[in-house]
């Protein structure tokens, strides 16, 4: 697992407790699944992801993060339009991290930032900011699913 990938497993399950309302969730139809992260990339380097990497995005808007079968983060997504990009925020019970994303086939891309950072404008990284991409591995669709 390259550096991005730890650091990341790191920076979310060490950021400060935040709230997370079950009623906030939007999730829009591309984002379900169980997806596997590709890369991370930062402003200087890009580095390989690793398949035992996973992202759960359910329908409801409960996302999981795991490495393995060790679970590193959990917590709620809001999905949005705004600014002309697709606006994604993560309120996991450690921290909020806000993004914007793109799906592209079987691809997610996420530019993302902690939230005292601001919200990316583009897919690029820049200063503090990462990027990842992630594989769908399974869509899921209609109530909750477990993966």
């Amino acid at each position: 697992m390259g550096y991005p990938t730890v650091a990341l497993a790191a920076l979310l399950t060490s950021l400060p407790n935040a709230p997370v309302s079950a009623d906030e969730a939007k999730v829009p139809d591309a984002l379900p699944g169980v997806w596997a992260l590709v890369s991370t990339e930062d402003a200087s380097r890009t580095d390989r992801g690793d398949d035992n990497c996973r992202m759960t995005i359910r329908p409801d808007g409960d996302v999981v993060l795991k490495i393995g079968e060790l679970t590193t983060n959990t917590g709620k997504i809001v999905a949005a339009r705004a600014d002309n990009a697709n606006h994604i925020d993560f309120k996991f019970k450690t921290g909020v991290v806000l993004g914007v994303y793109e799906r592209q086939g079987d691809r997610l891309v996420i530019c993302c930032d902690r939230e005292a950072n601001g919200r990316p404008t583009s897919l690029r990284p820049k200063g503090t900011q990462w990027r990842e991409t992630w594989r769908i591995v399974r869509e899921l669709a209609g109530p909750c699913v477990q993966p």
